[in-house]
């Protein structure tokens, strides 16, 4: 029973790996909306701050649109973590 098993496996990858091979990739749609709002929300500056959750990583927010070709459109908060170098000078 276990032989089955394994097999029925191997046969569903391959063949998921095999429908995979053959789908086209979806493109994202092309977009020639470009405007001057849509320039400044992407160069606008994170406002870094300490996480709340532990001081040594600093936490920010982002907004972004959740289609861009649409800029004015629905937007989200993308929550943002870094943690700053421990050596600046490199």
């Amino acid at each position: 029973m276990r032989h089955i098993s394994w097999l029925s496996t191997l046969l569903v990858v391959a063949l998921l790996s095999l429908l995979m091979a053959q789908a086209d990739p979806i493109a994202p749609p092309e977009s020639n909306v470009t405007t001057d709002s849509a320039a400044r929300d992407r160069s606008r500056p994170i406002a870094w701050q300490p996480c709340h959750e532990n001081a040594a990583f600093e936490c920010g927010m982002f907004t972004l649109p959740v289609d861009y070709a649409q800029p004015r459109g629905e937007t989200f908060e993308l929550s943002v973590i870094r943690a700053p170098a421990r050596d600046p000078k490199t």
